[in-house]
């Protein structure tokens, strides 16, 4: 167990344990890891008065409580906090509240004065808990959650506490109190900004825009899916009355927030179970009695769905002791078995709930010494940590959400040291029970209570038992009871049950461990402890964190840092599974020790936000703290101070193995932006301290999404299937993520994050404008993505009512209307590239598309889901608003003077062509997902044995088809040779639009003035995979299954998953005949001995004006010319890409035949990008961009996004921005309006060609373009001048991608650009 069984339990005995490593005093750690979610001070807010069964009438007192709590029958409910009245943090002391009907707890103060010092932090308000008093053995049961709130504004008029325990708790001011603007509600954050946008687009009368929508209501209580919502009422609890105020939206997958003192390390969690029975005598039918309830808590898992949770449910009926419980943990997860992350997120559960008593343990009627669960300990710890490690490990590959869920299973596995695994551990209980200094009746209670238990059944409550023996024999004991020796030889066996069940703090840890560091390692843990004990006695100061006590936090911050690496560098391989048991040993010292420097971490960082004076998150004044304050100031101390404390997080995140490389740059730019003063000084600077905190943000959601992942629903699950109460599972996931380093993080980041948004001038309301447009009004949906069947058609008065999409996430290649017709407008919530593919098919569909990853807006967005809203993009902002009655009108009268459509009739599917015959088992559904991707790496797509069918060769061809056809693309000339063809001689009709393009610039860079190269190579022909077909007989079913496509996609309303198999039995044929060997070596001999090149798609269908299908098929990088087979098959992918689904739909949506589409290839030499880029050559973000009278005139401003490495980063719609440019053709000013936040590139490096590929993360501080302003300039006005040649040349507008190579400029691609 790593948890102190009763740090509330025993009082001061468990205090004074902790005391070591604490920060502040010990009624800050006391606090439990999670608070509800709204503390409303409501009568400061304005909220109306509304009536609650638990409320009682205003009278006298300064504070009158009504609180609801259905407790156990002799407990009894106190009040417990930073006041007199309140007990001051001291439980003996606290304000007892009396029973009356209806479960509700009552109780009047008639004065309520504020402990905290004046001035300091939380000097205008009284913190305060709600405490269960425990029956008999005198515990406390502290409520979990942040220390609640009472506004000293409201006690000197009168208030009232109401609510429920563990839930909801309001403090509103009485009657007559003073309430401004009662009745009203305050709106939120991007509610005003939405205001302040309307404000902004009025001031332009040029801007076409319906007149603006009012502020919104009030949004209702979160539905009950979001993870972070408060505690649901018990079944026995009245319903809220109708008339309440609702709560705020919440956000879903965002890190929730906590007030001040931050949660304890794992170390001193609360016991949740009962207390100790002193014995004087084994009672074999109490312990009978005990193990049938244990066995019958589990329904079984009948509300369980198959899976490790249900198995666990089902196996703890015949797990009725601790053993036995491991023993079920070890049948999932010990060696032998898979580690996947189902299995870790129930054993994390199941062990934390039984090492903290919320699932008790009994006797199983055998006798097992304390060796035992040691020994499966070991098991356990091995299975997992043989495949942790980086460098080298043992079994089945594990991600990093995998990696994350196993550090919650460490810290509550028992140590299997030699001293517990012997045959006869802790023996030293056996001879205290024998001294012959205490009395008879002392020795019986200490061997049946704890001995002869212990060694029959060991378990968690015998640690608690064992803490609550010390307060009996300390601060109960009469003078001269028990002798000092006995005490002392007591608390020896207590510190070797606390090393037995792991709940050591990390100074413990290291003293424990310090004889066996190095000279080296010594001094840096003497360095960590010296800075912990300045925090800890006060020697620090308490001047803030730009003062004394700021640098002692930072000082502590980096010891943890260093000491904390030693361990994790130590434990970065995996361990072999044949390692000797006391390398075993040491591994399981260090990496719990490593565990444990992490949550001393988190403490520190609690302690830099207190001292920093940060708000308190959820009550309203988190935006206008000294701390936020200061930031909006500029301040460069506080900026300097808060981003080396950003960065040391940042730093533990990476030796937690969380992306460790992007955290560590991430970090090293924070440190870089604050080198020479405030970090927003200028716009510029502003903007590139955004993009890094941005990424930081990202890492921080990121691994909060892995930690929800990671659980499921498998709390809330489990804690039915055990009869818990529904906060135990509801609050689990909320808990665990409030205790990690990740959390505190979010809590410095997002202030920061404001600051910089502010300075840098954005958009206020949290918006990024991609493609201006409407205004439209529509029904707002959400969808995960915009694909086939994500969005659900609505019929409003005969009519398919528009969509605006709110969509989650995207790869950058989707088509909006491959989503429906319906789509009027796209909300995407999170970052993406303006120049991306899926911006511009949004532009070319005339689809309006902002982003955000603004919180609150997202929450706001996701609030209006299911309503009529006014969504309007301009240069000057972004709205989405709800539509108003007159807005909603004019929609309707619009449409009224368009024909009516039928409501669809369901239309029988397509029938799928019968499947190709299989050599082997059917492919895994897995790898035809991995052919569907985009970007295809060096390796991947080739064909595996038995997953693609096998077609043999037949010596009669087929007959040959025309030489050339006439779409409505234009005239396509088919080759019936299987030949590759220069680059340079490549035509529109021969090779498609790209391949010709793409010829043309190598001839164009040959000019003396163009200013930049083209990468030569080769292209094969239309017609040659048809040709490649019939000479492979399989030319005939090739067309039957194209004209089966056509069939499935050709109803109006299609089914996805019938087009989803035509395109499979499409593609599957044509990646199942064998490549011709002599094709492959014609394309190797034409390039470069042993190169790597990129083998890309030229279709007829796409490079063309109003079509470009930008990022629609398949590009295959990386592909060695050495290797005929890995050729073969990338052109094959290639061809095969033209019947993807995305592919399919997009034709569909522009009303061509799939019949009609052909595919021709085309193979450069690849350059190893420094960077890459995407120009386009008329401004489409809003700046001015001047049109002749004859529709085109030469562009003023040009716009250019650039990234690290090769230029899929770019075109895949990766998340983060790139370096974004804009450049005045006639002055030759550069204005730098993003700076890159894309966590990695994907490089191939100059002079390691033959390494191939690879992704890094990014470090921008050591990026010119980051850190030099003339370097962005140069390269920009060198764009500008390529971009302006191209456009001249063509005659248009254009949308070029290229890269850059040491001195030299690379253009790889110029096609008509969408407007």
């Amino acid at each position: 167990m790593n948890a102190s069984a009763a740090a509330h339990a025993t009082g001061s005995v468990a205090i004074r344990v902790i005391a070591r490593e604490s920060t502040s005093n010990h009624r800050r750690r006391a606090h439990r890891a999670r608070r509800s979610r709204v503390i409303a001070t409501a009568a400061a807010e304005g909220a109306e008065e509304v009536n609650n069964p638990t409320q009682t009438p205003a009278g006298p007192a300064a504070v009158r409580f009504g609180i609801r709590a259905e407790l156990d029958f002799g407990e009894a409910l106190i009040v417990v906090g930073g006041a007199k009245e309140l007990g001051s943090w001291t439980p003996e002391s606290g304000f007892a509240l009396t029973w009356s009907d209806g479960n509700v707890w009552q109780g009047d103060l008639a004065t309520l004065t504020n402990d905290a010092p004046e001035n300091s932090v939380h000097s205008t308000a009284v913190e305060f808990k709600l405490v269960v008093v425990k029956p008999d053995w005198g515990g406390y049961w502290w409520e979990e959650g942040e220390n609640r709130l009472i506004d000293m504004e409201l006690v000197r008029t009168g208030c009232e506490v109401s609510g429920a325990f563990g839930g909801h708790v309001k403090v509103n001011a009485v009657e007559g109190g003073a309430t401004p603007g009662a009745g009203s509600e305050p709106l939120t954050h991007a509610q005003k900004a939405a205001q302040r946008a309307v404000a902004n687009v009025q001031e332009y009368p040029g801007a076409v825009m319906q007149p603006a929508p009012p502020p919104p209501p009030p949004p209702p209580p979160p539905p009950p899916d979001v993870p972070f919502t408060e505690n649901a009422p018990t079944d026995q609890s009245p319903p809220a009355p109708a008339a309440e105020v609702a709560t705020p939206p919440q956000p879903v997958t965002v890190i929730p927030k906590i007030d001040l003192p931050p949660p304890p390390p794992p170390a001193t969690k609360e016991w949740q179970g009962g207390g100790p029975e002193w014995k004087w005598h084994r009672d074999k039918d109490q312990e009978r009695a005990k193990m049938e309830e244990a066995r019958n808590r589990s329904n079984g898992g009948v509300n369980l769905p198959e899976g490790p949770a249900k198995y666990i449910a089902a196996g703890d009926k015949e797990a009725p002791s601790w053993l036995q419980k491991l023993e079920l943990i070890q049948s999932i997860l010990g060696q032998g078995h898979r580690i996947t992350l189902a299995r870790l997120g129930a054993a994390s559960v199941y062990l934390r709930w039984i090492s903290t008593g919320a699932l008790f343990c009994a006797e199983d009627g055998n006798h097992h010494r304390p060796n035992r669960p040691a020994e499966i300990a070991r098991d356990i710890f091995v299975s997992l940590e043989t495949v942790a490690g980086e460098l080298y490990k043992h079994g089945a590959e594990v991600g990093e959400a995998e990696r994350q869920m196993m550090r919650q299973i460490h810290p509550w596995l028992p140590s299997f040291s030699s001293e517990f695994a012997c045959s006869e551990p802790l023996t030293r209980i056996r001879n205290i029970a024998h001294r012959s200094d205490i009395s008879e009746d002392l020795k019986k209670q200490i061997k049946h209570t704890i001995q002869n238990k212990l060694h029959r059944n060991a378990g968690p409550e015998d640690l608690v038992a064992t803490e609550a023996f010390i307060k009996r024999i300390t601060v109960d004991a009469h003078p001269g009871e028990c002798p000092q020796a006995f005490v002392d030889e007591f608390m020896l066996f207590y510190s070797e049950l606390k090393r037995f069940f792991n709940c050591s703090g990390a100074i413990e840890r290291l003293d424990a461990m310090y004889d066996t560091f190095e000279d080296e390692t010594r001094a840096q843990v003497q360095e960590l402890k010296e800075a912990m004990w300045a925090l800890d006695d006060g020697s620090a100061g308490h001047d803030g964190l730009t003062g004394g006590e700021g640098q002692a936090i930072l000082r502590a911050l980096r010891a943890s840092i260093d000491v904390r690496g030693i361990f994790t560098g130590g434990l970065s391989t995996g361990m072999r599974n044949d390692a000797p048991d006391e390398a075993v040993s040491q591994r399981q010292g260090w990496r719990l020790a490593e565990i444990a420097i992490e949550e001393l971490a988190f403490v520190v960082l609690a302690r830099a936000l207190q001292s920093a004076g940060a708000g308190v998150e959820g009550e309203g004044d988190e935006k206008t703290s000294h701390f936020a304050n200061a930031l909006n100031s500029g301040d460069a101390s506080m900026w300097g101070c808060a981003a080396a404390a950003a960065a040391a997080g940042m730093r533990h995140m990476a030796l937690s193995m969380w992306r460790p490389m992007e955290c560590n740059a991430v970090a090293h730019e924070l440190e870089a932006w604050v080198q020479h003063g405030s970090p927003i000084a200028t716009q510029e600077d502003a903007l590139r301290c955004r993009a890094s905190l941005q990424r930081a943000r990202r890492l921080v959601e990121a691994h909060t999404q892995a930690l929800i992942d990671g659980f499921g629903d498998v709390p809330v699950g489990l804690g039915k299937s055990f009869g818990l109460q529904e906060h135990v599972g509801g609050t689990f996931v909320d808990a665990v993520i409030r205790a990690n380093v990740s959390f505190q993080l979010s809590r410095l980041i997002s202030p920061m994050l404001r600051a910089a948004t502010s300075a840098a001038g954005s958009d206020t309301a949290g918006y990024d404008a991609i493609v201006l447009g409407g205004p439209v009004v529509g029904m707002l949906q959400e969808c995960d993505r915009l694909e086939p069947g994500a969005l659900k058609e609505n019929w409003h008065k005969g009519r398919v009512a528009p969509v605006v999409a709110l969509v989650w996430g995207a790869d950058g290649d989707e088509e909006v209307s491959a989503a429906g017709k319906q789509v009027r407008g796209v909300v995407l919530a999170r970052d993406l590239p303006h120049l991306s593919h899926l911006a511009i098919r949004a532009r070319q569909e005339q689809v309006p598309l902002a982003t955000t990853e603004d919180e609150e807006t997202r929450n706001y967005a996701r609030y209006l889901v299911g309503q009529w809203v006014f969504f309007h993009v301009t240069p000057e902002g972004v709205i989405l608003a709800p539509a108003t009655d007159a807005q909603i009108a004019a929609y309707e009268a619009e449409a009224a003077r368009i024909p009516k459509a039928e409501p669809p009739t369901a239309a029988p599917a397509a029938s799928a062509p019968e499947p190709a015959p299989e050599t082997a088992a059917e492919a895994d559904s897995a790898d035809d997902v991995a052919w569907e991707k985009n970007v295809k790496k060096k390796g991947k797509g080739k064909k595996g044995k038995g997953q693609k069918e096998k077609v043999k060769e037949t010596s009669t061809p087929e007959p040959k088809v025309a030489e050339t056809k006439v779409t409505a693309q234009g005239t396509v000339q088919f080759s019936d040779k299987l030949e590759c063809r220069p680059l340079g001689d490549a035509t529109k009709e021969t090779g498609g639009a790209k391949a010709s393009v793409c010829g043309e610039l190598t001839h164009f860079a040959e000019r003396p003035e163009a200013g930049f190269k083209a990468p030569p190579g080769v292209f094969v022909p239309f017609g040659v995979m048809e040709t490649c077909m019939r000479e492979a007989g399989k030319g005939d079913e090739l067309t039957k299954r194209i004209a089966a496509l056509d069939a499935a996609a050709a109803p109006d309303d299609p089914d996805p998953a019938a087009i989803e198999d035509a395109c499979k039995a499409v593609r599957d044929l044509i990646e199942c005949v064998p490549f011709p060997a002599d094709l492959a070596a014609q394309i190797a001999a034409a390039m470069p001995t042993n190169s790597w090149v990129v083998v890309r798609s030229s279709a007829n269908v796409e490079d063309l004006a109003g079509m470009s299908a930008a990022g629609l098929y398949e590009s295959v990088l990386g592909v060695s010319t050495s290797s005929a087979a890995e050729l073969g098959s990338a052109v094959q992918e290639v061809w095969a890409s033209l019947y993807s689904r995305r592919a399919v739909m997009a034709r569909r949506a522009a009303g061509l035949k799939q019949a009609d589409a052909h595919m021709a290839v085309l193979v450069q030499e690849m350059a190893p990008a420094t960077v890459s880029f995407v120009l386009h050559t008329a401004a489409v973000s809003g700046a001015d961009n001047t049109r002749g009278a004859d529709g085109f005139a030469p562009s003023r401003t040009l716009e250019a996004e650039i990234a690290v490495g090769l230029g899929e980063t770019l075109a895949s719609g990766a998340r983060g921005t790139p370096w974004r440019l804009e450049i005045d053709q006639t002055s030759g000013d550069v204005r730098t309006t993003a700076f890159a936040s894309l966590s990695t590139a994907i490089m191939m490096h100059e002079h390691a060609m033959h390494l191939g590929m690879n992704t890094v993360a990014v470090d921008y501080s050591k990026q010119e373009l980051s850190t030099d302003r003339e370097k962005r300039d140069t390269l920009g006005r060198r764009l500008a001048a390529v971009g302006a040649a191209l456009e001249a040349e063509y005659g248009a507008p254009q949308d070029i991608e290229g890269c850059v190579v040491g001195d030299d400029v690379y253009i790889v691609q110029s096609r008509p650009q969408p407007l």
